[in-house]
């Protein structure tokens, strides 16, 4: 009988991967669109303190 840890573990490993990734999707997508209008410099740092607090949970997963 195998113990439920390893299977949560895995878990956490593949919630942490994916929270990852879409942080780093979203602050590539944040980088490279423009910022010529008022709102898109707002939405940018909205967008990247969102990636960053994703990173920082998906860091403190693993």
């Amino acid at each position: 009988m195998t113990s439920p840890a390893p299977s949560r573990l895995r878990d956490v490993d593949g919630v942490a991967a994916g929270t990852l990734a879409l942080a780093a999707v979203v602050i590539l997508w944040v980088s490279r669109s423009g910022f010529d209008s008022f709102v898109e410099p707002k939405f940018a740092v909205w967008s990247a303190g969102v990636a960053a607090l994703m990173a920082w949970g998906g860091l403190r997963a693993l």
